[in-house]
């Protein structure tokens, strides 16, 4: 009887750690915005070498991946500068600066993602250009009429890279043509 005594106290305790830890770490909105930008840092590695291990070497999946993070990341720290407000009013006025910080930086960072991010071109072409291992590529996606994608094509300091896929009205690919360099690698369907 006391060995179930003693494993309910034991129990009670550590669950009662946990709770002062969970409160500790949420005691402030500082440490809020730093949690989050370590787990969504952690999930996008995470996440990354999940995709790359799962996804044939002609795809750019987990480097399209990382590419879309960023923003989101900005975006949710963004809103938790502001939404911690109310919530840790005390620890607001005492260090007001750290969210005012947050805020006027991922308001500069979301100003600039908006303003450069991609042009649309009344012909149904969008252009997208970005940044992957150290390469700078551009993004083309043509579309047909209604607004379905036709093809998605990548270039690289002009010349024609990675795989470019060209898509049937109702969805389907039609053909994936891989490039490295400006140079043929690889046809398929």
């Amino acid at each position: 009887m006391k060995n179930e005594e003693n494993t309910v106290d034991k129990n009670k305790k550590k669950s009662g750690v946990w709770k002062i830890k969970m409160k500790k770490i949420f005691a402030n909105p500082l440490r809020i915005i730093i949690a989050w930008l370590i787990f969504s840092f952690v999930f996008t590695v995470l996440v990354y070498y999940i995709i790359g291990v799962t996804t044939p070497d002609v795809y750019q999946l987990p480097m399209e991946f990382v590419a879309r993070m960023p923003p989101i990341i900005v975006y949710v720290t963004f809103g938790l500068s502001l939404i911690t407000v109310p919530f840790y009013i005390k620890g607001v006025k005492k260090h007001w600066h750290v969210n005012l910080i947050f805020f006027v930086f991922c308001s500069l960072v979301i100003w600039g993602i908006r303003d450069d991010r991609s042009v649309e071109d009344k012909n149904g072409i969008s252009v997208e250009s970005f940044i992957a291992n150290g390469k700078s590529f551009e993004k083309t996606v043509k579309y047909y009429d209604s607004a379905k994608i036709r093809q998605v094509i990548y270039t690289s300091n002009g010349q024609r890279d990675s795989v470019w896929t060209t898509y049937a009205r109702d969805g389907s690919v039609i053909q994936q043509v891989k490039y490295k360099d400006g140079k043929l690698v690889s046809t398929a369907k």
